[in-house]
Order: C-alpha cells, then structure tokens, then sequence
C-alpha cells in the first residue's frame, strides 16, 4: 500500500507550477501543521519547509502535538523539489484552560499569490478534546471565532487564491474558517479540505453562510471512519481506502494513495457505519443542556483522576479509564447512567480488544 510519503518520492520532483495543488498535497500540508513549531519560526517571520527542517535537527527532541508524528513528512518534504521552496508563515498555537480554547494553524505560501492555511486538529490536551465535544452542545466554538480572525488576517494583501485545510478538528475550523471569513477572502478560496472532520450542528450547517462554502469544499474519510462522520456533513465524502481499522485509520499515513489521487472506497465499513448510528442516537436522546452536563462531567472527572493528556489513554488505557470510571462513580447517579449507556451500546458493536477492555473496567467498577 502507497500513502503519501511515497506520493513525494514519486511526485516530489515537480513543481507545483507544473502539478498544481491536489487532495494529496492538502493532506501533506494538514498533516505538517501539526508540527511542533512554537520555537522553529519567530513571529512574522518567513522560512521555507527546507530551512524548517534544518530548524527542526538542530533542536533536537521535539514533543509531539499528537500520535501522527509529522517527522517523516517533513524529512520527505524538505528534499524534495516539490516542496522544499515552499514558504512557511504566520504559525499560531494557543492553548488557553479558561476558555477551553485549542488552536494551531500555519501558512503554506506555494508560489504566485498562492497559499495553503493549515489548521492543526486536536493535540493531546484535555483542553483540546474538551472543545470538540463541545461542537456536539455549541454552535460555535472558541477555535471557530480565531479560525475565522486567522485567515482574515493572514490571507489579505499579496494573496490572490486560497486553499485551506486540516486534518480532524483542523478540517471542521478549515471549512468554518472559509463560511464566515470576509467577502475579500471568501473570493479567493479556490478549495477547502476537510479530512475527516467532523460536522456542525444543524443550527450553523444549514446556514447560507456554510451552504455556499460547501460548494468548495471535499470531505475526506477513511473507509471505517468515525471523527468524520460525527455530526452531518452537507457535501457527501469521498471515501478512501485505509490500511487501518476502526478509530486507527483516522491516522493520515494510514490512507492508501493511488497517483496524485486517493485510492477510493466503494462504501464505508459497516462497523463504521453502525457505531456513528449508535452515537448520533445518543446524542439525539439528552437535551443540549445535558449532553453539556456529560462532556464537563466526563473531563471533570479526567481531571480528578490525574489524566491531563490523552496520551495516557493509549499507554495505559486500561488503568487509565479504570481511574476516569472511579472518578465517574462519584457523580449523580443520572450522569453514571448516561456514560454506561453509551459505553453499553458502543460495546455491541464488537469491535475490538479495545472497547472489550472498556466493557471489562466498566463493569469490574459497577461490582466494586
């Protein structure tokens, strides 16, 4: 199977003069935003992806924003004559605990008025995750308000065509960044993708705003996708061929590739399809009010608990949900009942070792 680390040792010799902007190239991009770059670039300076390579060496270890280590790609990038040229700009992170704000983008400058906005999607902070699940209560998030502030004012003078995208939540702000922008830069947007991200509420989605940006947007999923299909979506996916299963195909390197396209998907997979049936069920049966009440109690609980980032949750995930469920068995008993449910329906889906574990630690609690 090909992803896009082979796309650049294939493609990585032309220009973009000659090859244009492609879904592979938006991935590559979405997926370098999530580079660690706070000490790489200073502010309002420019550099190109060659000279943010020999940045990132010479630091040394750099922490990961998440489980999709750019690394590789940016090695891959920098050689290459494809992308090596290509300008980096304006990088923003903002993590802010009192706002539940979690924001990360960067520009892509490609050539001839040409720009690519990256947004980062979510990182391994409780702060970040918090926010997403807001998206299922909140039309707008605190990321929507500065996704909109970004490209407004990264993307004015000199820009003359825009594309955008992000990887996860960076696809969903990518695509609300491009609705509510202003009139000067929603004329320039040539295409804003959205890879696997997920949807809006039904309260923004059907706005005129995102009704004509979705026009210019592709929404990307991986054949057993979940992130993406949380929410609804106006435009229909393109759905791609993953060498991953379940929640581990959300990875990007994960994607099969076929030329400068993605390999497609008849349709997705149907435990795919059953578990977001399940959910979005779920949501549909607690008011907006408790489904708030949930996600603060959930990462109320996380905090208690000592988990401060997710990355707990893939080292020990066992010890880890046991000591969120023992922190849950504290709440009311309508909240408890809420998140076994859910875990209940989730585990009929038989997926997997992982949602078994759950079902194990879940129940070993409730007997306790």
């Amino acid at each position: 199977m090909t992803n896009m680390l082979d796309y650049i040792a294939w493609r990585g010799d032309l220009s973009f003069i000659l090859d244009p902007v492609n879904e592979i190239d938006n991935l590559i991009f979405s997926t370098l935003a999530y580079l660690h770059m706070d000490d790489l670039i200073a502010p309002e300076e420019k550099i190109t992806i060659e000279e943010l390579y020999s940045r990132y060496k010479a630091a040394g270890e750099i922490p990961l924003t998440t489980l999709y280590d750019p690394a590789p790609l940016l090695t891959a990038a920098a050689a290459s004559r494809r992308f090596r040229n290509v300008i980096c700009r304006d990088y923003e992170s903002i993590t802010d605990e009192k706002t539940h704000l979690q924001f990360s983008a960067v520009i892509f400058e490609i050539g001839a008025g040409t720009v690519f906005a990256a947004f980062r999607g979510t990182d391994f902070s409780m702060t970040g995750w918090r926010e997403d699940f807001y998206m299922t209560t909140d039309t707008e998030i605190p990321a929507h308000r500065t996704s909109v502030d970004y490209l407004n004012r990264t993307c004015g003078r000199g820009v003359r065509r825009i594309y955008a995208g992000g990887h996860s939540k960076g696809g969903n702000l990518a695509v609300y960044a491009g609705a509510f922008s202003s009139l000067s830069i929603r004329r320039k947007i040539r295409c804003i993708y959205s890879n696997d991200g997920p949807g809006f509420l039904d309260n923004i989605l059907h706005t005129k705003e995102m009704q004509r940006v979705f026009r210019k947007t592709v929404h990307i999923v991986p054949e057993n996708s979940i992130i993406g299909l949380l929410l609804p979506n106006q435009s229909d996916p393109l759905i791609v061929r993953t060498s991953k299963k379940v929640m581990e195909s959300h990875d990007p390197y994960s994607w099969n590739v076929k030329g400068n396209t993605f390999e497609r998907a008849e349709e997705l997979a149907a435990v795919s399809v059953f578990m977001i049936d399940v959910f979005n069920r779920w949501l549909s049966s607690i008011s907006d009010e408790k489904r708030k009440m949930f996600i603060d109690t959930i990462f109320d609980a996380c905090i208690e608990a000592g988990i401060k980032s997710t990355l707990q949750l893939h080292e020990n995930p066992v010890a880890t949900y046991s000591a969120l469920l023992s922190a849950l068995n504290k709440t009311d008993p309508e909240m408890k009942k809420l998140v076994s449910d859910l875990v209940v329906q989730l585990g009929k889906t038989g997926s997997g070792a992982f949602v078994e574990e759950i079902m194990k630690v879940f129940h070993k609690e409730k007997n306790e």
